[in-house]
């Protein structure tokens, strides 16, 4: 699956990061990065749907391009130095609904999950689910099996609180959170010797369910 020249194509990308020579070596790119990763998103796929009620991803909804957005960003290097794709219930990549994701690439692999860039109208949700079901919330956030997999809850806070929120952080400092996800670091030995790395990846991300599926529950209408 995903191989030592896959890591070695992004060096070499990272030194050569233009398009001439991006299409100079698309085969090597389709090769030894494209088909290897969709190998490993496709069976991560598989073994979502075995706890993911409902889950109708394909590998071509997961993937994000490695064409990278140039328009507001002052780095005009054109292609990303990494792979990466995102998993959630309803089946797209947004940052804005709960779900899992993972980025293989030269200088960062992780896997991870949980809401990353909620909508205010999504936040104010969570926080009051958090707030009518505190025991539960703790038991999630606290969990055994989540904690060993991803150390814990992780994401930026607000500074400020207004009511209710505010009082009751005093019980729950988590309501403090304006994100909730959850990540692992990995290296590139974890794909490169691990026979499979997809059996392992769905086995955190299984840690992280419960997690995440409470967040999507909050969110249904």
């Amino acid at each position: 699956m995903i191989k030592t020249d896959f890591f070695n194509f992004f060096y070499e990308l990272s030194l050569n990061n233009n398009r001439n020579w991006f299409l100079e070596h698309k085969k090597d790119y389709e090769t030894k990065v494209k088909e290897p990763f969709e190998l490993l998103v496709g069976e991560i796929i598989l073994g979502l749907k075995e706890f993911v009620p409902g889950l109708k991803m394909e590998v071509k909804d997961a993937i994000f391009r490695i064409n990278r957005d140039i328009r507001f960003s002052n780095d005009k290097t054109p292609y990303k130095i990494h792979m990466a794709a995102a998993f959630n219930p309803e089946g797209t990549k947004t940052a804005e609904k709960p779900g899992f994701y993972i980025q293989v690439g030269l200088n960062i692999c992780e896997i991870g999950g949980g809401l990353y860039c909620p909508t205010k109208d999504d936040l104010i949700k969570v926080r009051k689910a958090m707030m009518d079901d505190e025991k539960k919330w703790h038991a999630l956030v606290e969990d055994e099996a989540f904690v060993d997999s991803f150390g814990g809850l992780q994401g930026e806070k607000n500074k400020i609180l207004q009511e209710p929120f505010k009082s009751a952080a005093t019980n729950n400092p988590d309501l403090y959170f304006k994100q909730f996800f959850f990540m692992r670091e990995l290296d590139h030995e974890y794909f490169i010797e691990n026979e499979n790395p997809a059996q392992a990846i769905v086995g955190h991300y299984k840690n992280g369910w419960n997690l995440v599926n409470f967040i999507n529950n909050t969110l249904k209408p």
